[in-house]
């Protein structure tokens, strides 16, 4: 998939913030963050179609679960490929609507494969 953008939807601002560094250092150039699946569902509105989102599941004002709803209300979920980044126990339910999932601490070799398996550079 061609990525126009990567959004990172992330709360802790240290964690968000290297990850956009690291997809930078990588060559990913269109890195859009929001701290929270508010701050999220309107800067999609002003994006070209983010082709890959980097979801936190719990955040103030809009959690992953509902962010995932609003997306798929709006027909939007399906022109983008929703990773869940959580710190949940393995053994407790990620939503369904999440393509795939990593889990907190991340593993930076493990992060970036996922990354280029999913989105090819522009």
């Amino acid at each position: 998939m061609k990525c126009n953008s990567i959004m990172i939807v992330e709360d802790d601002k240290d964690i968000r913030e290297t990850i956009a560094e690291i997809l930078h250092i990588e060559g990913y150039n269109k890195v859009v963050t929001a701290e929270n699946g508010l701050e999220a569902l309107e800067k999609l509105k002003l994006l070209d179609k983010p082709a890959f989102i980097i979801l936190d599941i719990k955040m103030p004002k809009m959690d992953g679960y509902e962010f995932l709803t609003q997306i798929e209300k709006t027909g939007q979920r399906g022109v983008v490929h929703v990773v869940v980044l959580t710190a949940i126990p393995k053994t407790k339910k990620l939503p369904t609507a999440a393509d795939e999932s990593l889990h907190k601490p991340i593993n930076v070799a493990e992060f970036l494969d996922l990354v280029s398996r999913n989105c090819i550079k522009e």
